[in-house]
Order: structure tokens, then C-alpha cells, then sequence
């Protein structure tokens, strides 16, 4: 019997298309909605007037607001899944898919390079801080993307061979 391998591609486009999507959720999470445009007064119509016990405003307002308020709810699972999902990575992981995908503004590979630094001890034992290349950098985040899709909803970006 044949143990299953994973298509670390395609896997890795999964990763990627979920955790593109991150900042789109996380404006609309943390959007203010301005209830106010939905209180302007009732236009003029050329039709009879008709009257009934309902508010007809009162409920479209109503409505409106509950499809907001579940569009929002929903933002903020998706982010807080991924969130979750991210802080079980290992550290170095971690901040790469922060950098990259969870923040407000987009990272280039150089500005995530420059922002993650390590201390590593030298042969003398003095502690000295060490940069990451570009490249090994994508090659990290090649890894993180891997482990980020065998945690996200228990395996579900998981693509098998």
C-alpha cells in the first residue's frame, strides 16, 4: 500500500488564495459602519400614497443592518480563524505569513527580509544578530505555506498526489 503525498503546489496555491483573501476580511472586521446614510428622509414618488401599520423604512433598515452586522461577524471568524491557525506555526513561520499576508500593508520579500532578524551565538559565544536573504526567506515561506495549510481547518488546503 502506497502512503499518500501531498501536491506541495498545489497546496501551496490553496495556502496562498486563503490567506490572500486575509486583508479583504480584515477591512470589512474592522470597517465603522456609518448608520446614518439609511436615516435620510423619504423621497417623493409620482405613485398613490400608500399607508399601512408596517414601516416600510424601518424594516429595510432593519434588514440592512442585519446583513451587515452578519457580513462583519463573518470577517471577523474568518480572520481570527487564520489568526489562530498562523500563532500555532513555529515562530520563524509565523512572522513570514504575518509580514506577508496579515498585515494592513503589503510586504514586499526585501521589507520582510529586512524585518526579521535573529540572534544567533558566534564561536566565541557573543550573541549577534544575523539577517535572512531574500532567498531564503521564499524558501521558509515555501515551508510555512505547507505547515499553514496542515493547520488551517484541520488539513482542508491539503491537496493529495
Amino acid at each position: 500500500m502506497e502512503a499518500l503525498e501531498v501536491n506541495e503546489n498545489e497546496t501551496r496555491a490553496k495556502a496562498r488564495k486563503i490567506l490572500s483573501s486575509y486583508r479583504y476580511y480584515l477591512r470589512i472586521a474592522s470597517k465603522e459602519m456609518d448608520y446614518l446614510f439609511a436615516l435620510r428622509a423619504n423621497e417623493l414618488k409620482d405613485g398613490p400614497i400608500y399607508h399601512s401599520n408596517r414601516n416600510s423604512y424601518e424594516d429595510a433598515f432593519i434588514n440592512m443592518l442585519s446583513k451587515v452586522d452578519n457580513r462583519k461577524r463573518e470577517a471577523l471568524e474568518f480572520t481570527a480563524e487564520i489568526d489562530e491557525a498562523i500563532e500555532m506555526l513555529p515562530s520563524l513561520s509565523s512572522k513570514i505569513l504575518t509580514y506577508a499576508y496579515c498585515q494592513k500593508e503589503k510586504n514586499t520579500m526585501n521589507d520582510i527580509a529586512a524585518k526579521i532578524i535573529v540572534s544567533k551565538r558566534d564561536s566565541y559565544g557573543q550573541e549577534v544578530k544575523v539577517q535572512y536573504s531574500v532567498k531564503n526567506i521564499e524558501r521558509v515561506k515555501a515551508i510555512a505555506l505547507l505547515e499553514f495549510a496542515e493547520i488551517y481547518r484541520e488539513g482542508a488546503l491539503l491537496v493529495w498526489k
